[in-house]
């Protein structure tokens, strides 16, 4: 594995990249992001996330006559995080007992070695004697007697850290001056390393009393415990055999390795730290915000600031008001572009964009090298900020899933249902690979491994994190960070796995989106005849206790018949009466997760019962629905139906056969929103049904609704069913309850689906398109993917889902626009792309494959059937890579879908007036033309339009009752427009070719 400059610790590490867990209380994790689409693959790397598993918080009590206390506790609320590998010895066992002296008693009670600056000491029983500065030495570095406190309160934890005062003077003076912020100026630091020779050969020469003083080593000590801090991403715990007159470093240090390695870094840093003459490119600490310190370069800072400073404290306030918690003191950012960072880190510059680490109080990343770049660190600030509040919980000892998924949810937020449709895919997928990862669904114990190769376990980790939030909110999140079995024991659950075990529930039910049971009584479309109902059932999930509901209006009311059962079935008294019903079947102790089913019929066999068309269904004029009615003892039947709510009638037919179960009927060209059809006894006039009122639509010309003709493969209307409206492909497969109503859609098209789930229409040799073809719909989005491409709809490849026999898509990284393509071979793409479109808007989009003249084209239209954008592009090679793959409608796209239609010739979707029988016209002539062209209009008011190819507006003109209406279009340069004719409430328009040289 390739060693990773911000990870500071050198692990072994086997095949497969799973860390070697150090012993308890702390360990490292690879932290790996990916974002990915099919035109560019770029791997985000964020590097490696120390965790110290820490004790619970305590209470300080500190009273210390002239001293600001508060500054005390919080260097403690810091200092308690920073851990040693193994965790010993513990926080809890540091005492910080401090004694104030009179400047006499320090002078006669300071140990023989103590310099001149010193204004305290901390004793062998650990006490932590201070005094106030007075001397012109101490002076110089001790503002006050809180300044020496908080100095020798860091002295002694770092005596407690390492469990000895035996430390050299880089450590006992240097870690003391950084933390308690009593470094001196940048260019008093330079001095003193340039006084020293302006590099270092050894650690050794900085451990030497007498040049110490001379050249002002306490200078250059505190420049190397910052060094440690806020580059290095607190080092400490890495530094071994530590004593008076040296230390050396773990072997396993990624990027260290040894001493020598430490000083190279060290050299690097304090030379563009402190040496580097340039200002604009000196590193610095550039600004300080409410809750943060940022060191970079100026040059950098330019770029990326406020950008950073703006989202980490935007995250802070977020993080802080969540989880209630705050950091002691201000957090260290120190950031630089990825190949400067390995510049100082002595290591080569990778392929990654961004890259970052984070620890209990500072983080450490990349930052943009150029300005396209920086929309990627948007998500890194907030994840590694998000990991830097887990250290101050503080977290306990954690899943790969709960240490990652927490700043996965932290950085992207609750997965609402806008979000889900988004990333739904990618869940479903990530389950998919742990459960061949590990030839089941992950254990809770196996959630604590991290993969290689990963299954996505930072994904199922922020789903799992999503499904606390829903559980008990920010509390429940924190607590299960810190102890996750004291947490789900609060809930109830006797272990983790148990609580594992329904988020899996939840999972496939809300994720999967599979039935809480798979009824198995009454059937689907089932007739009920008998007075008692039984419903049956096999559950999702054993031992899942159970709600079970009737509704009999619609959906509009329930009413419960069973709660909290664990058993599969139970009765449902209907009584003598008939009704159409639907079941609920929901789980009380489960966030309410639900599965409706039905419709169902409960009717009696002497009387008639009208199946459909029911409430909000929509027909179309001159085209076949059926008409269906439950089984009965009647034998034959008389069918009418009213254009006026049931106030006329007009027959159908007469003396149909029950037996058939159902009529085919052909539309009637009316239009009307009140109608209803009835079915009547033939031998007995009072014994009738009565449809729900139902639509009729008016098929249009373009855009739809359409009739289905020969050349029509699939079409799907989603007004009352998902049947494809044509019988050469099967019917597509979804969720009826996402066919709905929506406000904003055209009302000449009914109902749309919404996608709340993908459609599949299953594999027919008539949806493997070659030659020419046609593939339209009407579409609307709530939101736009940014990482996925947007499928309207999609026949995927075999050897590779993307190279598809074709597709229609929204693609995000290109502006969102219209992208219609296909593949002639593998790894052949042919494609076009058109406008950039709008959420919240409805647009009609036609993607053409015209084979006779070689070309692709995309056609957009707006609500009003408006052409705003056309597109065309020329190929060659003629093949097209078929599959055997289903159809799929509606992946990684949140909104609405309608009057989808696919057809096996290049339509053209410019009206002659042909297709409406009322309106008979030569519109335009001549054409070509010079520039003179005269229009037919009927009587009335009109309005021409004049558009370019593009369907840009170029003239418009309003007119009354002139017929032939004349243009002038002299003006505009040869080539080929659009002329569009609004009367009457139709639209007409026609192809114009100008040509000047026309004799």
């Amino acid at each position: 594995m390739k060693k990773n400059r911000f990870q500071k610790i050198k692990f072994t590490f086997d095949n497969s990249c799973r860390a070697t867990l150090l012993p308890t209380n702390f360990f490292f994790i690879p932290v790996t992001s990916f974002v990915q689409h099919k035109q560019t693959r770029v791997r985000l790397f964020i590097g490696y996330f120390a965790i110290l598993m820490l004790s619970p918080l305590n209470s300080y009590g500190i009273n210390i006559p002239g001293v600001n206390t508060q500054k005390i506790s919080n260097e403690l609320e810091t200092l308690k995080y920073h851990r040693r590998v193994g965790g010993t010895p513990t926080f809890n066992a540091f005492t910080y007992t401090f004694n104030v002296l009179s400047s006499s008693e320090y002078q006669a009670q300071k140990p023989k070695d103590a310099f001149a600056f010193e204004s305290g000491f901390v004793a062998g029983d650990g006490t932590i004697n201070i005094s106030e500065p007075n001397t012109t030495e101490q002076l110089a570095v001790f503002p006050d007697l809180t300044s020496v406190a908080v100095f020798y309160l860091n002295q002694a934890y770092l005596f407690h850290y390492y469990q000895t005062q035996q430390l050299p003077l880089l450590f006992k003076i240097g870690f003391p001056l950084f933390e308690s912020e009593l470094l001196p100026p940048d260019t008093s630091i330079r001095s003193a390393i340039n006084a020293y020779g302006g590099s270092f050969s050894s650690f050794d020469v900085l451990n030497n009393r007498s040049t110490f003083i001379t050249y002002n080593g306490m200078a250059v000590a505190g420049a190397f415990a910052e060094f440690m801090h806020i580059f290095k991403n607190w080092g400490y715990p890495m530094i071994t055999k530590i004593n008076t007159n040296g230390f050396d470093v773990v072997p396993w240090w990624f990027n260290v390795e040894n001493l020598a390695g430490l000083l190279g870094d060290f050299n690097r840093y304090v030379y563009h730290r402190f040496l580097q003459m340039d200002e604009n490119i000196r590193i610095k600490m550039y600004m300080e915000t409410a809750h943060f310190k940022f060191y970079t370069r100026p040059i950098d800072g330019l770029l990326n600031f406020p950008f950073f400073a703006n989202v980490s404290e935007t995250a802070y306030n977020e993080y802080a008001t969540q989880y209630n918690v705050l950091h002691g003191e201000k957090v260290y950012f120190f950031t630089l572009p990825e190949c400067f960072d390995a510049q100082i880190e002595g290591t080569t510059c990778g392929n990654r964009v961004t890259g970052g680490t984070a620890w209990s109080s500072g983080v450490h990343s990349t930052c943009a090298a150029s300005k396209d770049q920086l929309i990627f660190f948007e998500g890194m600030c907030r994840h590694e900020l998000a990991h830097s509040f887990q250290g101050i919980f503080p977290q306990g000892t954690v899943t790969s899933w709960l240490n990652e998924g927490f700043p996965s949810f932290c950085s992207d937020g609750i997965i609402t249902e806008t979000k889900l449709n988004q990333i739904r895919q990618s869940a479903v997928e990530a389950m998919n690979k742990a459960t061949t990862y590990f030839g089941h669904r992950p254990t809770y114990e196996e959630t604590r491994i991290y993969p290689s190769p990963d299954y996505g376990y930072y994904t199922l980790g922020y789903f799992f994190i999503d499904y606390q939030y829903r559980r008990g909110g920010y509390q429940l999140i924190k607590d299960i960070q810190i102890n996750d079995l004291l947490a789900c024991q609060s809930l109830g659950y006797t272990d983790t796995q148990a609580f594992l075990e329904d988020f899996y529930f939840d999972f496939d039910t809300r994720v999967r989106q599979l039935p809480v049971v798979t009824l198995q009584t009454p059937q689907f479309n089932a007739t009920v005849t008998t007075n008692i109902v039984n419903i049956s059932w096999i559950p999702l999930k054993s031992n899942v206790k159970l709600n079970v509901y009737i509704s009999t209006d619609d959906k509009q009311n329930w009413t419960k018949i069973a709660d909290k059962i664990t058993s599969t079935n139970c009765n449902w008294n209907a009584g003598d009466f008939q009704t159409q019903f639907y079941i609920k079947i929901l789980a009380p102790d489960n966030m309410d997760v639900s599965t409706t089913y039905g419709p169902f019929q409960k009717v009696n066999l002497d009387k008639l019962f009208l199946i459909s068309p029911t409430i909000n269904n929509y027909v179309i004029a001159s085209d076949t629905t059926i008409i269906k009615w439950a089984i009965t003892n009647v034998q034959s039947i008389q069918i009418d139906y009213s254009m006026n709510n049931g106030t006329t009638w007009t027959s159908v037919s007469s003396g149909v056969p029950i037996a058939t179960g159902e009529y085919k009927w052909v539309i009637p060209v009316l239009l009307s929103g009140n109608c209803r059809l009835k079915i009547t006894d033939f031998t007995n006039s009072n014994n009738f049904s009565i449809s729900d009122a139902f639509t009729i639509l008016q098929p249009n010309p373009v855009g739809g609704p359409y009739l289905p003709d020969k050349n029509t493969v699939l079409l799907l209307h989603f007004d009352n069913d998902l049947n494809n409206r044509n019988f050469i492909a099967p019917n597509a497969q979804g969720n009826l309850w996402d066919i709905v109503s929506d406000a904003t859609v055209n009302q000449e098209l009914g109902n749309c689906y919404r996608t709340n789930s993908v459609l599949t229409v299953p594999q027919n040799s008539s949806l493997n398109l070659s030659g020419d073809w046609t593939i339209e719909a009407w579409v609307k989005f709530n939101s736009f993917n940014p990482n996925n491409n947007m499928y309207l709809v999609w026949k995927p490849g075999d050897a590779d889902m993307y190279q598809s026999n074709y597709s229609l898509e929204v693609n995000p990284w290109w502006s969102n626009v219209f992208f219609g393509y296909f593949f002639s071979a593998l790894n052949s793409r042919i494609g076009v792309t058109s406008t950039s479109i709008s959420i919240n808007q409805w647009y009609h989009v036609a993607f053409i494959r015209d084979h006779q003249n070689s070309k692709i084209k995309i056609i957009v239209r707006d609500r009003n059937r408006n052409q705003i954008s056309y597109r065309e592009q020329t190929y060659s090679q003629p093949n097209m890579l078929v599959s055997s793959r289903d159809l799929q409608i509606g992946v990684n796209f949140d909104g609405y879908i309608d009057e989808v239609r696919i057809s096996n010739i290049a339509r053209s979707f410019t009206s002659t007036g042909l297709e409406n029988p009322n309106l008979q016209l030569k519109m335009v002539y001549p054409n070509p033309s010079t520039g003179i062209i005269f229009l037919n209009c009927q009587s009335g008011k009109g309005t021409v339009h004049v558009l370019d190819i593009n369907g840009r507006l170029l003239k418009s003109e309003a007119f009354i009752d002139e017929s032939p209406l004349k243009l002038n279009l002299s003006n505009l340069k040869d080539g080929v427009y659009f002329i569009q004719l609004k009367q009457n409430k139709i639209t007409i328009t026609n192809k114009l070719i100008l040509s000047k040289g026309l004799k």
